[in-house]
């Protein structure tokens, strides 16, 4: 008590009044909890935008009463404190019950918002950042993690641009994983230029169908995400071509049809100049030329009658192309005949369409035109042998034992779709047919192509570094499983989103050797990509966490000194250029100094800097980075000695020779 009175009055309170206001204050600081943020450990130190982030995080009760159940929150901030400006992370951590002087440490898989810029940030979390708990102190609870974590781009993984007939492109593409508020479409008539937002559509869409365009013009097409205001990486420029309507110097005069039962006739007038008649049949309204559906062949000019044999009811649509004998296409022309439903028993072949597509990661879109007759239809699905070649079965032969049992739609009249979800279907090649039936009849259509790609690989995880000399560097990584090969990109700041531009290499191995297009002393980040190998392979792995690396400094000659120590020896000092390199001392003996051989090696030394040497306390006041070592004449009986000195990379290369140091042995 004598102690505090005399610090109170030093502090010029007299010992009643302050022990008033010591009374005073205790109620409110004795007996609460006060929570603090002891540690928070980032788990992972890179995402895109919208990607996630790992934290472990340690909560503790340093109060003199019990912690009711709280919550810690984590932010990304520019600076090392919270503030208002900060960035929340989606995702946060239930802490229970905490007794006096006891802790809770959990893992929080968080994510970052879409629209957090890019770039460097910290991660701070917040202990009771609800506000749950009363405590002794509010102002304590937040706890700056030691890594920094940076925030790329979100970029797109794809997107593809299809013609369709003479005015219509169809656009699909993947975000990553991530569903932004709207995409925005532009298109422009040259390359290189974003042109105009044509169109803007919900997050969850990623196909659109661009119409009303002009036959046979190029367009080019650039697709972007916004989310909360946050604009992603614009995809790189897709392109497509519509259509040409073809132009002929004559029209094919005198095309009709004709049916007697089960036999159609198809005749036309001879056209000058045809070497050769090209006759398709379909049952799709929009036959052109060179994009139909061939039926048969049939050469030279004086054949301009066909029977054509069908089975089923419906619409038959047929085109007849001339060729002249520069053998291009002169004209062509359609005739359609519709035969009455209940005319003929039988069922036609179904067509699928000329493409079925992978619209995204997870679903396939196939389309056909029904088959003339039919009252049902099936589609079924095979395993590939691993090329994109149609087997030559028919549906049900080596296919599932059922047909798919995903909806079909109708896309329009006659015209009819299904999506089969890629999670259906084996990894690699798949062939899909449709079945037509009617009664005890059925027919098969030709079969399409559906690639699956594997799954992408695990993240690659291990990525490091080791610096050969100031223009050479390795870049090693873990093996990833199922990985093929890798892609191995190379940025000037980590915050930089990989990209086509800055990927350096793809190789099937585990590390690159980097010695072009480098510069010393200069620092380089890398990331690398796993690719799926196998049936199916492909897809890309998202980056790894970057590795850092600064290439040594230039090969610059090292600048020695030299003292003459004892009639024999001599002490060589210098100051070496890079960390992690040794050196070679180069010497001679000679009367004439012009005799020496810069060649001849003295040592080679892995010598530590000067400073904790006792053995060179000769050297005071050594600067950091300074070396030295002690040198002889190696047992000759000479009057001078010549040495020199240089700087040894980890590949065994050398900077120049330093400037030869001459000694007088007294």
């Amino acid at each position: 008590m004598r102690i505090r009175k005399r610090v109170l009055a030093s502090l010029g309170l007299s010992f009643s009044l302050a022990a008033v206001l010591l009374v005073a204050a205790a109620p409110a600081l004795a007996g609460l909890p006060d929570l603090i943020v002891k540690s928070a450990i980032v788990k992972t130190i890179s995402a895109v935008q919208g990607g996630g982030i790992t934290v472990v995080s340690t909560v503790k009760n340093i109060g003199t009463a019990s912690a009711g159940k709280s919550t810690v929150r984590f932010y990304l901030s520019k600076d090392t404190k919270k503030s208002a400006g900060d960035v929340r992370l989606a995702g946060s951590r239930a802490v229970g019950i905490l007794g006096r002087g006891k802790s809770s440490t959990g893992t929080t898989k968080a994510k970052v918002p879409l629209a957090c810029a890019p770039g460097l940030y910290y991660v701070i979390a917040v202990a009771d950042d609800l506000k749950r708990v009363r405590e002794s102190h509010e102002t304590n609870n937040t706890l700056r993690a030691g890594t920094k974590f940076v925030v790329m781009a979100a970029p797109f993984v794809s997107a593809s641009a299809d013609a369709f007939g003479t005015s219509r492109i169809d656009l699909n593409w993947s975000t990553h994983g991530l569903t932004p508020a709207i995409c925005n479409i532009y298109r422009s008539p040259t390359s290189g230029t974003l042109g105009s937002v044509i169109t803007s559509t919900s997050g969850s869409v990623t196909s659109y169908r661009d119409g009303g365009l002009t036959p046979g013009a190029v367009f080019y097409y650039t697709i972007e995400s916004v989310s909360s205001g946050a604009v992603s990486v614009k995809s790189p420029q897709i392109t497509a071509t519509t259509h040409a309507v073809p132009t002929f110097p004559a029209p094919l005069s005198g095309l009709k049809a004709t049916r007697v039962g089960n036999t159609v006739t198809i005749s036309w007038d001879d056209y000058s100049g045809a070497t050769q008649y090209e006759l398709y049949r379909s049952y799709i309204p929009e036959i052109l030329a060179g994009s139909g559906y061939s039926m048969t062949d049939h050469a030279g000019p004086w054949v301009n009658s066909v029977d054509d044999v069908i089975a089923g009811n419906g619409r038959y649509v047929y085109a007849v192309i001339v060729y002249n004998a520069a053998a291009t296409l002169s004209a062509y022309d359609t005739v359609a005949i519709d035969v009455p439903e209940g005319s003929l028993p039988g069922i036609e072949r179904p067509f699928m369409d000329f493409w079925a597509a992978n619209v995204d990661v997870s679903v396939a879109h196939v389309y056909w035109w029904a088959a003339p007759g039919a009252t049902a239809q099936h589609v079924y699905a095979a395993p590939g042998s691993g090329g994109p070649v149609a087997p030559p079965i028919t549906p049900k032969q080596g296919a599932s034992t059922a047909p798919l049992a995903f909806p079909i739609y109708q896309v329009r009249p006659g015209y009819f779709g299904m999506d089969i979800p890629l999670s259906s279907l084996p990894a690699g090649y798949s062939y899909v047919a449709v079945e037509a039936v009617k009664g005890a009849y059925t027919a098969d259509s030709g079969w399409v192509t559906i690639l699956k790609h594997a799954p992408a690989p695990v993240g690659v995880t291990g990525v490091r570094t080791n610096v050969r000399n100031p223009t050479k560097l390795i870049v090693s990584w873990d093996a990833a499983a199922g990985a093929g090969s890798y892609k191995v990109y190379q940025l000037s700041d980590p915050a930089v989103a990989i990209s086509p531009a800055n990927r350096i290499a793809t190789t099937t191995g585990t590390s690159l050797t980097v010695s072009s297009g480098l510069s010393p002393d200069t620092k380089y980040y890398y990331r690398v990509t796993a690719i799926a190998g196998g049936a199916g392979g492909g897809a890309e792995s998202g980056p790894s966490d970057y590795a850092a690396a600064k290439t040594f400094s230039a090969t610059a000659p090292l600048t020695v000194a030299g003292t003459p120590f004892v009639m024999t020896q001599a002490l060589l000092t210098w100051i070496g250029h890079n960390d992690g390199t040794t050196f070679k001392i180069y010497g001679g003996a000679s009367i004439n100094p012009f005799d020496i051989d810069p060649n001849h090696l003295v040592a080679q030394t892995t010598l530590d800097p000067l400073t904790g040497k006792s053995a060179w306390t000769q050297v005071v006041g050594a600067p950091a980075g300074a070396y030295a070592i002690f040198v002889s004449t190696m047992g000759l009986t000479v009057v001078w000695g010549y040495y020199e000195v240089t700087e040894v990379y980890p590949d065994g290369t050398e900077t120049a020779h330093s400037v030869f140091l001459p000694f007088a042995f007294m």
